[in-house]
């Protein structure tokens, strides 16, 4: 997401409040897509590569982020992913129900089998691996590829997706700088972190509507693990846990700590190149575009025109 009229970048990680800060900037940031949202279909390892060359047009521009407890964050994928499987078997009888994924554990070695794949790919790469292999099946119970997009998009470590981690390639966009983000926050401290937020952006209001889409409470994650899930998930998000600081029994992330980041020099206007200006009109009227279709998706007969196209780009229907 970008704001231009409050000159930020918003760096989505999946699963980390990003829909509630999404829909707040829409509504009261002036917030556009920097990228195609997830239900225009595609990977977000695709998609994602947007918002890295937005980066770069808009170096000036401060960028901020939200990470949350890897361990709750696992969690929350496996419970949603269990959602969307639910919801898809009511619509097609092909697709896997939800108990199909399993234990936490077994879906923990589901997105251990599909990270060995996914791992630095990117763009075209990913797609086309996506659709070479969309009969593999992956997991205990042998769930096909086709029908784990949404896992493939919402499993890869919140490393994966800040730049203060990928100084040199950020989903595989050569970065014009190795600038870290500007503010980064914590999900579990949300409140507190988003009104600093607000104080520095210069925010119309710093409360965030209450959405809790996981269904959970403080701490109910921790009763989903047992010691085999707990050592796949610790695999699985090593340097998510290295960044944040966090253990299991400490739902706060370290990070939340540093922010606002003390003595963190202030970003000075640079004067972007000429040059940039074809690249930052097509990504207004990109933008632009994003906002209509977004409109149009929202009525059942645009949904039924467009499905054709999903099966072109190599998804289910």
């Amino acid at each position: 997401m970008i704001s231009h009229r409050h000159r930020c970048i918003y760096v989505k990680v999946p699963k980390c409040a990003s829909t509630t800060i999404l829909d707040w900037f829409a509504d009261h940031g002036g917030g556009w897509h920097s990228y195609r949202p997830d239900w225009y279909g595609g990977l977000l390892a695709e998609r994602g590569r947007d918002l890295a060359r937005l980066i770069n047009l808009y170096p000036d521009y401060f960028t901020f982020s939200f990470v949350r407890n890897p361990y709750a964050r696992f969690v929350s994928i496996w419970r949603h992913a269990r959602r969307v499987a639910a919801s898809r078997t009511r619509l097609s009888a092909d697709w896997p129900g939800p108990e199909r994924y399993g234990s936490l554990g077994e879906f923990a070695e589901l997105c251990s089998e599909l990270r060995a794949d996914f791992k630095d790919r990117w763009g075209r790469d990913a797609r086309d691996f996506f659709r070479a292999n969309a009969g593999r099946e992956y997991g205990p119970d042998g769930i096909a590829l086709r029908y784990l997009r949404f896992v493939v998009i919402h499993m890869p470590p919140q490393t994966d997706f800040l730049p203060d981690c990928n100084p040199d390639l950020l989903f595989g966009v050569r970065r014009v700088n190795a600038d870290p983000l500007s503010f980064l926050g914590g999900v579990e401290t949300m409140d507190v972190d988003f009104a600093q937020l607000a104080a520095r952006l210069g925010l119309p209001d710093d409360r965030l509507p209450v959405r809790n889409a996981s269904g959970m409470g403080d701490g109910c994650w921790a009763d989903h693990y047992d010691a085999a899930a707990r050592r796949l998930v610790e695999d699985l998000y090593a340097e998510d846990l290295a960044f944040t600081g966090c253990t299991f029994n400490g739902a706060r992330p370290a990070v939340a700590t540093r922010v606002p980041r003390a003595g963190a020099p202030p970003r000075g206007t640079r004067r972007r190149s000429p040059r940039t200006l074809p690249a930052r009109a097509w990504r207004r009227l990109t933008a632009l575009e994003i906002m209509a279709e977004e409109r149009l998706v929202r009525w059942p007969a645009a949904v039924r025109l467009f499905r054709p196209f999903r099966v072109l780009r190599g998804f289910p229907r």
